[in-house]
């Protein structure tokens, strides 16, 4: 085990000077600002462009989720791209897999409530897992980040669709918010990652100026 850490690290260390010889800096707000353009091209595009069938239509929707949910975690959770990594991609999963409830309505086995998404796309679902994590401290990090995918899936599904009944079993209602407001908060968060690697920059700067003035 020590060794194939001591490896991983090894490896790590040399793929950061090849990035550093090379001059190549990984940029979070390309990232970001890449994916809103997915998203967008997603949506105002590619999505309604035609009818799509179930099967062609949900990698779209995916993939639209993916993007969401990665904004978000770049811009509120910075540390999901380094040590929290697997918790992330845990979180990302969720954000879409909660999207297996839709097979029984495509089967016709039940109906959506208030014909749209299913009672399961509520916020029951992540506070079921919630308390999970609380019950079971050994899961408590990967079920945390399950409930975290889950809302990260109803931050695109409140703005598409017909909404999500969010307060099931208080209410069957669908909540269903402007696809500009979305939008716009993506937008925000991209802006947020934009500044934050800005800032980190810039706090970079003096330190690189006082290795370079260290005496050999």
């Amino acid at each position: 085990m020590r060794d194939a850490r001591a490896d991983g690290e090894r490896l790590r260390s040399a793929f950061a000077a090849v990035r550093t010889l090379a001059g190549v800096r990984t940029s979070r707000t390309a990232l970001a600002a890449a994916l809103l353009a997915l998203v967008v091209l997603d949506d105002r595009v590619l999505i309604p462009s035609r009818g799509w069938s179930v099967p062609l239509l949900a990698p779209l929707d995916w993939t639209g989720h993916l993007a969401t949910s990665a904004i978000v975690l770049l811009a509120v959770v910075p540390a999901a791209v380094g040590r929290r990594s697997r918790l992330a991609l845990a979180a990302l999963v969720a954000s879409v897999a909660i999207d297996v409830d839709h097979v029984p309505l495509y089967l016709g086995w039940t109906d959506g409530v208030g014909g749209g998404r299913p009672a399961t796309h509520s916020l029951l679902t992540p506070l079921v897992l919630a308390a999970a994590a609380l019950a079971l401290p050994r899961a408590r990090p990967l079920l945390a980040a399950l409930a975290g995918g889950v809302l990260l899936h109803f931050v695109r599904d409140v703005a598409t669709g017909p909404g999500v009944p969010l307060l099931v079993p208080l209410s069957e209602e669908n909540v269903l918010l402007p696809w500009s407001l979305y939008a716009a908060v993506l937008a925000a968060l991209v802006a947020l990652v934009g500044a934050r690697d800005l800032r980190e920059r810039r706090a970079a700067r003096p330190a690189r100026a006082l290795r370079v003035r260290e005496p050999v």
